[in-house]
Order: C-alpha cells, then structure tokens, then sequence
C-alpha cells in the first residue's frame, strides 16, 4: 500500500528539518570550541595557584614556539637546589627542557641559541608544571 503524496512529502520534510538541526548543533559546537581556544592560545593557566618552587638561573635557547608547539625549548645550567615534589633537594643536572611560557612573556627578538637569563616555577599539581614568568637576553658567555 503506498502513502499519499501529502504523508511522503511531510516525511521528507522532517528529515529535513532533523539534518538542519544536527549540522546546526555541529556548527555551533565547532564555532564555539574554536572561541575558547582562540581566547587563550597560550597553554598557561590564568589562575594558577601559588608556585611549589622558583628558580633564575641562566640558559640557552635551542627552540621558539610555534603556532603548532607552543612551547620554547632552554639548556639551562646546573640547578644544585633543585626540589622534587616529596621536597626533597636533589638538585638537577644541566639539560634542556620545554617550558611553556606565561603569557605576558615578550620573545620578541630572541632566537635559537641566544642566551638568556630566565625564571620559571614549578608546579608539581598542576598544569603547566614549569612555566617560564621571566625571560631576558644576556651578553655574558658561560655555556649552560
């Protein structure tokens, strides 16, 4: 038995509607995904607590962040007070690291290998775990 044209066409009618409703519900959905990263690109957290530890010491740049990897690379020095998160001091050998950056941290005009003077916190229960809060360029040439 076939449906009268009348009931075929409000059926497609529906389907219709439904289909709108979902690519609307997806639009809405990916609009506003790319709001909320689009209203803080940088990875750190604007209301992180206090740092678990603080330390300046000297470094050398070996990677600036990208759009794709927002993350700055430093061979930094020996760090012979080092705490781990049990407090305990166990000091840290000079390597290089990824920090993320805080984001009134100006890296205009620096590069890979200048060297830096720079302060980053630690975090042990949140993310980031080390940000880097200040950062300047220094003329002096002890390698890290």
């Amino acid at each position: 038995m076939r449906r009268p044209a009348q009931s075929r066409a409000v059926g497609r009618t529906r389907v219709v509607v439904v289909l709108c409703v979902v690519a609307l519900a997806i639009l809405a959905g990916a609009i506003l995904f790319a709001q909320m990263r689009g209203s803080n690109p940088s990875p750190a957290q604007p209301s992180l607590g206090p740092a678990d530890q603080q330390y300046t010491l000297d470094g050398r740049i070996e990677r600036l962040p990208t759009d794709r990897t927002p993350i700055i690379h430093i061979r930094h020095d020996d760090i012979p007070g080092f705490v781990d998160k049990n407090g305990q001091i166990v000091g840290m050998r000079a390597m290089s690291m990824p920090f993320d950056i805080a984001p009134d941290v100006d890296l205009t005009g620096l590069a890979p290998g200048d060297l830096v003077t720079f302060t980053f916190e630690v975090r042990w229960h949140e993310s980031p775990n080390t940000l880097v809060t200040r950062l300047a360029r220094r003329t002096q040439t002890n390698d890290p």
